[in-house]
């Protein structure tokens, strides 16, 4: 997760941790979702983020985050995930109803 967090950081602030809602996976591909919190679990105040100051989050559309990570598993490094994707959603909600996640 460590590869994850500054892209997460640059629009919610330091410090980042996250909580996976859920996650997949099959034998050579895995996906998680991730919530980002504050360490010990406290919420983010995303009208309080970088990314609404600098006007690339937009409050209007601001109700929830969530990360999703896609993992590659190659063969050449053994048991471990390569990442191929992080797409951050904020203020998304219906996103995870479309992707049938929820």
């Amino acid at each position: 997760m460590d590869v994850i967090c500054p892209h997460i950081e640059w629009e919610l602030g330091q410090p980042v941790e996250f909580f996976a809602n859920k996650l997949r996976a099959s034998e050579n591909l895995a996906i998680a979702f991730l919530a980002p919190q504050r360490p010990g679990g406290i919420k983010i105040d995303l009208l309080r983020t970088p990314g609404l100051q600098r006007g690339s989050l937009e409050p209007d559309t601001i109700d929830g985050t969530t990360v999703a990570v896609l993992y590659e598993k190659k063969e050449k490094l053994g048991s471990q995930f390569t990442i191929l994707l992080v797409q951050p959603m904020f203020g998304l909600p219906d996103l995870s109803c479309a992707l049938d996640i929820g």
